[in-house]
């Protein structure tokens, strides 16, 4: 192995030693996106870290003939056992359940262009003229977002910072204990970004998809204009290498003994919302007047024309809306109270000014752009830069295992776990939870399932309305 515990704490590039995957190399695919990142699922699940990246290595993170734990990238590749891809579609399908159970996401999540119809008068006979509507208050006409917990309006927005690598230097694997494994990857870059919670670092050349976000640092740090990231150095396997074609009847693990298997470079971009793109949009269906007032009309091959009318086009917008920017401020956080308002954007003034109605009546149609979701307390106050709780993170972990349909690639005492998990209590069991709720569980009856919901159940306190007469 390269530098062979030569007392060297700091290398940038290895020399790559005979060795390596015994597999064809194939073009790397991305892994959903999700709110529970994958590396946190196998903390949260102890499951072996390296070998959850589908890797191993001699001295430490071994392999055993009795033992094959490794975990791949598709399930094609080991059809036996569960991939971080299925894995992935399980914790996706855990977070859209219970989003809908509490109605917001456990996790800060944008939303685009959703769709409502706009609040109007309750009189089908009456219409109000447009420009500034007002509801019984003194305030501007709100709409209730499908999200609660919106605490921003805009759209997700990426700036690349930079581009480390390991010939700059800015890229770094190094090992820390002399153990000969090189278990550490710190990032340098220079950046204006004064907030360390926007930065990400993403496999490079992904233009900042979500779905290749290098997840989770041990920490990052802002000092003196340079962002410092730490990784743990199995986080940057190259996904080519994870997406190889198996050239024997099992996968056949990636071997990080030598540093040739990871990646030579990542990008580093800010993320965040752009609150000066449009938030809101406004749209107005056609009426008869806008639709017939200069047209033609063709009927038994003769043209009729609208009395007083010179028109001679038969081109009428009948399946056009007329649409209008406008920005969006939240109102009620907890409910999913938000305002949009027609306005343009001043970039001198670095303000959003407002505007009457393109229409003189109450628009139709209003879409939405928004960043919504609940956050931890430790997110807010600095100490992470993952903004899901470990209240949520349990939940989303036991329910995506209860639906994992192949078994997961473990051994030992962790398959019995998760293995537990998948399956259904008996018939005493449930009797003796002496909770007669749990048979109107929206997630499922397997365990795991059963696990979420006795926990998000009694996540909030309970509210009720009385009146008086």
């Amino acid at each position: 192995m390269p530098g062979a515990n030569d007392g060297s704490s700091n290398l940038g590039v290895g020399t790559p030693i005979v060795g390596g995957p015994a597999s064809s190399t194939a073009a790397a695919q991305p892994i959903p996106y999700t709110l529970l990142s994958l590396p946190r699922y196998a903390r949260i699940m102890g499951i072996n870290p390296v070998h959850f990246q589908g890797a191993y290595a001699d001295n430490v993170w071994g392999i055993t003939d009795n033992c094959l734990d490794l975990w791949t990238s598709r399930s094609w590749q080991e059809s036996d056992t569960v991939s971080r891809y299925d894995l992935a579609l399980a914790i996706r399908s855990a977070e859209d359940d219970i989003a809908k159970y509490l109605g917001y996401y456990p996790a800060p999540k944008w939303t685009s262009a959703e769709m409502h119809r706009y609040p109007k008068y309750h009189r089908p006979d009456s219409m109000s003229g447009g420009g500034w509507q007002f509801d019984t208050t003194p305030y501007q006409k709100s709409v209730f977002s499908k999200m609660k917990k919106p605490f921003v309006g805009g759209r997700r927005a990426t700036t690349l910072i930079d581009t480390p690598t390991v010939a700059a230097a800015e890229l770094v694997y190094s090992d820390e204990d002399g153990d000969s494994f090189y278990e550490t990857a710190t990032i340098t870059v220079t950046t204006t970004v004064t907030d360390e919670r926007e930065l990400k670092v993403y496999h490079a050349g992904k233009l900042g998809n979500p779905d290749w976000e290098i997840r989770d640092p041990r920490s990052v740090t802002l000092a003196g204009g340079v962002a410092t990231f730490v990784f743990d150095s199995w986080l940057f396997v190259d996904p080519n290498e994870q997406g190889s074609y198996p050239t024997h009847a099992e996968f056949d693990g990636i071997y990080i003994g030598d540093l040739s298997n990871f990646v030579t470079s990542v990008d580093v971009y800010r993320e965040y919302t752009d609150d000066t793109s449009v938030s809101a949009q406004f749209f107005w269906e056609p009426t008869g007047s806008s639709i017939c007032a200069n047209c033609s009309l063709t009927i038994n091959g003769s043209t009729l024309l609208p009395s007083g009318s010179s028109a001679s086009s038969t081109s009428c917008p009948v399946c056009g809306f007329t649409a209008q920017n406008a920005c969006m401020i939240v109102r009620d956080i907890d409910s999913g109270i938000v305002v949009p308002h027609p306005s343009t954007y001043d970039t001198d003034q670095g303000l959003w000014i407002i505007q009457s109605y393109a229409v003189a009546r109450d628009p139709d149609i209003v879409k939405l752009w928004y960043r919504s979701g609940d956050v931890s307390d430790d997110f807010l106050a600095g100490y992470t830069t993952d903004p899901l709780s470990d209240f949520y993170a349990m939940a989303i972990a036991w329910m995506a295992t209860a639906r994992l349909e192949r078994p997961p690639c473990s051994c030992g005492n962790l398959l019995t776990v998760m293995n537990g998990l998948r399956e259904r209590p008996t018939s005493a069991e449930l009797r003796e939870s002496l909770d007669f709720a749990i048979l109107g569980n929206p997630f499922g009856t397997l365990r795991g399932e059963l696990m979420a919901w006795n926990r998000l159940s009694k996540s909030g306190s309970k509210t009720f309305s009385a009146y008086a007469i």
